[in-house]
């Protein structure tokens, strides 16, 4: 029974996991499921450990590859920022399309426009805007695959410490 428990808490482990792609910080809350099998004596405290420095890792690759993406097109300060907020807004507000599918677009989209419109209404330049944007797409992407993929392997490693 106690093993259904754990197993069950691997799956709802793996869709926090899955949260990222809506631009929700999913790996961070999915640290509260290593946390549970700590303190209910599955995994040690190294293990733990290890689970929080891959989830760390992933959190800071998804912020380089973003933020890089775009300075390495010369984008204006607060062009990045600006393509976060974009990010996370139409990451919301599109979930409701296409069966949740939405979220995940609006995420992209919102990373690419955010950069797109920021850049435009400082440089005045519709093809470096446009440059801009897609860099940022670019990094987004990129940034989120790497972190879900560093989740997913926490969720694997919790799995193999547990049983």
């Amino acid at each position: 029974m106690l093993s259904l428990f754990f197993a069950i808490l691997l799956i709802f482990q793996f869709f926090t996991v899955l949260l990222n792609m809506v631009g929700l910080p999913g790996s961070i809350i999915s640290i509260l499921f290593p946390l549970i099998y700590f303190f209910a004596s599955k995994i040690t405290f190294w293990q733990l450990l290890i689970i929080i420095a891959l989830v760390a890792l992933g959190e800071i690759v998804e912020f380089l590859l973003g933020y890089y993406s775009t300075k390495q097109v010369g984008s204006v300060k607060g062009s990045f920022v600006v393509s976060v907020i974009f990010s996370v807004i139409l990451g919301i507000l599109m979930a409701p399309l296409f069966f949740g599918v939405g979220a995940i677009i609006g995420t992209f989209l919102g990373a690419f426009l955010g950069t797109f419109i920021f850049e435009y209404i400082v440089t005045k330049d519709i093809n470096l805007s446009l440059q801009r944007g897609v860099a940022s797409l670019k990094g987004r992407f990129l940034g989120t695959f790497v972190k879900i993929s560093l989740g997913v392997s926490t969720v694997i490693l919790s799995g193999l410490y547990i049983f």
